[in-house]
């Protein structure tokens, strides 16, 4: 044992400034390691309350979950908080033009999650009721009803001024890809 203790000893005063650099740096992966899965496992705790919110609200206005959950995805990846350039809000990513045409009173409640679920659902079944198409309404909820509507009138983007057969926005005809890949996965 003396010797196996000398050795250390020697060990140590040699590369006791690496050895302490390497515990230092393990004990940091470490750390990070467990900060990221508590961070997760906030994240899962949050999705899943937006899926009830996304659930009670498609139900509510007879919009299929799938669909909801798919633009929440692409649209804000699931953050509350999200605000795009085009200063779109919360999970589905409404505008707030929209959001006060749709009912909604208070402006600071369309970064609340159950508030923006609850209109976003709302417009998708406006959406449906001017359109029979989901692409179409997929289209629609990003580039806007007019856009679609004067689409869906010329022969270049539309054969029967019902479906889409192209969408002359590169943005949204990617933004239909995307939350139909979501959608059918």
């Amino acid at each position: 044992m003396g010797r196996s203790t000398g050795f250390l000893k020697r060990y140590l005063k040699r590369n006791g400034s690496k050895v302490l650099t390497g515990i230092l740096l393990i004990l940091v992966v470490l750390f990070m390691f467990a900060y990221e899965c508590k961070k997760d496992a906030e994240d899962d705790l949050k999705i899943s309350e937006y899926k009830e919110y996304a659930k009670k609200y498609s139900l509510e206005n007879g919009v299929e979950l799938k669909l909801v959950l798919a633009i929440i995805k692409c649209e804000s990846n699931f953050d509350e908080k999200a605000l795009s350039r085009a200063g779109a809000c919360g999970l589905m990513q409404l505008m707030p033009k929209t959001f006060k045409w749709l009912g909604g009173t208070d402006e600071e409640d369309i970064f609340d999650p159950e508030t923006n679920i609850k209109y976003g659902c709302k417009y998708l079944r406006y959406l449906f009721g001017r359109f029979e198409d989901i692409e179409t309404v997929i289209a629609a909820y990003n580039a806007g009803e007019g856009n679609v509507s004067l689409w869906l009138s010329d022969n270049a983007h539309s054969d029967d001024g019902k479906t889409l057969k192209s969408i002359p926005f590169a943005e949204t005809a990617s933004y239909v890809r995307r939350v139909m890949a979501q959608y059918s996965g």
